[in-house]
């Protein structure tokens, strides 16, 4: 892997939507030959949404476009009032994505080496230790957003790729034992990211012509479906209430059949998503418009309908959990970055924190009463919600 901390040493000088300007105008492509140049792409793909841009929304059934932006159903309920603290940094380098499940904060670091591989670490939101430390083949790829793993049936499931035969792959670690128990090959080039729901495990895969969707059976991990995206490039797979969406491109969301993993229907955001969760029944997206500032879009995931709702000075980085929706703070103070909560029922940023001067948070975990940070080179930050 090239020198990251010197090719991405610009970033510390710069905020807001001017970031990492050099390459927000990249065009997604198919990754290159080579375990190391193929991660690289893929963070640099992944920095592509950092750029703003004016917001259209519009909806494609099948062919037919038509415009859809009307009331999504309301939230369920305000969050509890909390007053964020900045508590400890663990100092662990690269971490590439940060999950909460079964209890513990997960995050993935890679070995910087060249290869795929990396560490696991499982961390007690409560008191900030590394409960455990496990090495894996494969860690998620990307450099900025998280994503690529997912807690569920006891279970933490991660999409990477295998040197070993240079494909995708989706790798288990038990949750009861914290041992690697499972690595699937899944073929094309390498695993973007992982869901789970009641119909299977869906992984995105790099490949050519077209990326794929991939589903896998829950029980036996045996693959039972696979069908082409009609894309270069794919992203994030949500999963909500029985319905699986998935962010193609740099600006489109893609509805997708559970029974066949086919695509039925898409959302295209022209000024880019640059992040997306779900909370309460829907999917968030970040975006920006030049007009308005930062924007997050709540989604119907039934009817696809659509909200863009201000969110100065959160935006870019989003990702929901059980103290609430949670997104990447601009304070506006040079050089410093930090959290905040969106509150969905007021539809107002109610809670905030400046993080560490010189932090540049590239993914963001959710738990109880605690918010954990991933810093681009070094360090998970721990941010204890105390009641207000």
């Amino acid at each position: 892997m090239p020198d990251l901390e010197s090719k991405f040493r610009a970033m510390d000088r710069v905020r807001g939507p001017d970031l990492w300007s050099d390459i927000e105008t990249r065009e997604p492509r198919p990754m290159p030959e080579g375990s190391t140049a193929r991660r690289v792409a893929a963070g640099a793909v992944a920095l592509v949404l950092a750029a703003g841009g004016a917001v259209l929304v519009a909806r494609a059934f099948l062919g037919g476009d038509q415009a859809v932006e009307r009331r999504v159903r309301p939230a369920e309920s305000p969050p509890a009032p909390v007053d964020p603290v900045v508590d400890v940094t663990l100092p662990i380098r690269w971490p590439s994505s940060v999950v909460y499940g079964e209890g513990s904060i997960w995050v993935a670091a890679s070995a910087n080496d060249g290869t795929g591989a990396g560490t696991v670490y499982r961390i007690d939101p409560d008191t900030a230790e590394i409960l455990a430390e496990i090495e894996v083949p494969s860690v998620p790829g990307w450099e900025v957003g998280g994503g690529g793993m997912e807690v569920a049936d006891g279970s933490l499931w991660i999409a990477g790729y295998l040197d070993d035969g240079d494909q995708g792959a989706l790798l288990r670690i038990d949750a009861a034992t914290d041992a690697l128990a499972d690595v699937v090959p899944l073929g094309g080039q390498f695993a973007g990211d992982v869901a789970v729901d009641q119909h299977g495990i869906w992984v995105t895969v790099f490949a050519e012509p077209s990326e794929e969707l991939v589903r896998l059976d829950r029980a036996t991990l045996a693959i039972d479906a696979r069908a082409s995206l009609d894309v270069d490039w794919a992203r994030e797979i949500l999963a909500v209430d029985g319905h699986v969406w998935v962010r193609a491109t740099k600006d489109t969301l893609l509805g997708v059949d559970p029974a066949s993993g086919d695509v039925l229907e898409q959302v295209v955001v022209p000024g880019g998503v640059t992040s997306m969760t779900t909370f309460q029944g829907a999917i968030w997206a970040a975006t920006w418009k030049a007009s308005t500032g930062n924007l997050v879009a709540r989604i119907d995931p039934v009817t696809g309908a659509m909200e863009l709702l201000p969110s100065d000075p959160l935006g870019y980085l989003l990702e929901a959990g059980p103290s609430g929706l949670w997104g990447r703070w601009d304070p506006g103070v040079r050089g410093t970055l930090g959290v905040a909560r969106f509150d969905p029922v007021e539809e107002r940023v109610d809670a905030s924190v400046a993080l560490d001067r010189g932090a540049q948070p590239i993914a963001i975990a959710v738990a109880s009463d605690s918010v954990w940070v991933a810093d681009y080179e070094e360090g998970v930050t721990r941010v204890e919600l105390r009641p207000a």
